[in-house]
């Protein structure tokens, strides 16, 4: 309704070359399982307590807090690696492969490591169970399964025309062409 209000505005104040795109940041991918990360570790006899986190639909972000012994953080990663759920760790040896930089200190939000997840599983809610029936991924290798979309209308696009896939790093060449035609 709001994108509607604002489209009726141009016309009323009959603002010429209008152009409207609506995109997704990412899309949703279908879930089946839940991970339940405290569970995967105990069962395997492995410390837990030591550890919040974050779960981030198809990854969860694990913190270590600061009385995590290494050994203990280093046995979990080895136990998640090998689970069937796991696509993979993501810590500070290859954490620059999903655009971050490790902090030169010590910051309470940066996790420790980062259990990306296998296409299907989600991580699970604090009752071990699913919280949601899809989820955006993690790494830019889930790009594909993520079901973004846009929408868009104006002077610069065809009535009627439909894009069935579009990855959303195209979006930017469409707003640069418009731009650049001034009817942005």
């Amino acid at each position: 309704s709001l994108i509607g209000r604002i489209m009726d505005t141009a016309e009323a104040e009959k603002i010429e070359n209008v152009n409207f795109m609506v995109f997704s940041d990412h899309g949703h991918s279908n879930i089946k399982y839940p991970f339940d990360f405290y569970k995967v570790l105990s069962d395997e006899g492995c410390e837990t307590e030591c550890f919040k986190t974050a779960n981030n639909g198809g990854s969860v972000l694990v913190y270590a807090l600061e009385n995590c012994k290494s050994d203990i953080i280093e046995k979990a990663k080895d136990i998640l690696k090998n689970h069937g759920a796991v696509d993979k760790i993501i810590d500070e040896s290859n954490m620059n492969e999903v655009g971050w930089s490790v902090p030169d200190y010590y910051d309470k939000l940066f996790p420790s490591f980062i259990v990306a997840l296998k296409e299907d599983w989600c991580g699970a809610g604090d009752d071990g169970k699913l919280g949601m029936k899809s989820m955006h991924g993690y790494l830019p290798s889930t790009v594909e399964r993520m079901n973004g979309f846009m929408v868009s209308c104006g002077t610069h696009f065809d009535k009627g025309s439909n894009v069935d896939n579009m990855e959303i790093t195209k979006i930017y060449d469409i707003a640069m062409d418009i731009y650049e035609k001034g009817e942005l």
